[in-house]
């Protein structure tokens, strides 16, 4: 008798734990959304601030923005060019990184490879846009992660627990 209340209590507790879990992963991926947009954001600030100030290759811009951000741009070192090897970086990385739209990667891949093709004011223009928008993307993904995280966590321990009555 004392068997079966203990494995019906440690059953209900990881069920309890498992629905927790399944809720902070949710409000993870949320608030991973939210700093890959202000990474973003901050990459297209340091592009737009270094072609005013000192503009040098396309590439090497590249590379140091990416390294401000805290984020991997890994431009393959072969013979193609830059716009070719920006969008094989850039189909990799929005298939790695699921969190963030298509639209949202399409934003910022436009205005980075608008520095192979169009001239400085059009650059600085689009990168200005686009960094607005990505701004204002994450300060909502920001409030989402706030308030839909807490709900994620919360739906996650009830259902643990509802399932965990339902067994029982």
């Amino acid at each position: 008798m004392i068997w079966m209340f203990t494995a019906k209590a440690l059953g209900a507790a990881c069920l309890l734990m498992l629905g927790g879990a399944v809720g902070t992963m949710r409000a993870r991926r949320l608030k991973s959304r939210q700093e890959l947009l202000e990474q973003m954001a901050v990459c297209l600030r340091s592009i737009g601030e270094m072609l005013s100030r000192h503009p040098g290759p396309t590439e090497e811009m590249l590379r140091r923005a990416a390294q401000v951000a805290g984020m991997a741009l890994p431009l393959a070192c072969d013979a193609s060019p830059l716009p070719q090897r920006l969008k094989t970086c850039f189909v990799r990385q929005s298939a790695q990184q699921t969190e963030v739209s298509k639209t949202e990667w399409s934003l910022f891949f436009d205005a980075v490879t608008a520095l192979c093709t169009e001239d400085t004011l059009s650059v600085c223009r689009r990168l200005d846009y686009a960094r607005q928008r990505l701004e204002q993307l994450g300060e909502e993904a920001r409030e989402c992660a706030r308030v839909q995280g807490k709900l994620y966590q919360r739906m996650g321990i009830a259902a643990g627990a509802a399932a965990a009555l339902v067994l029982m």
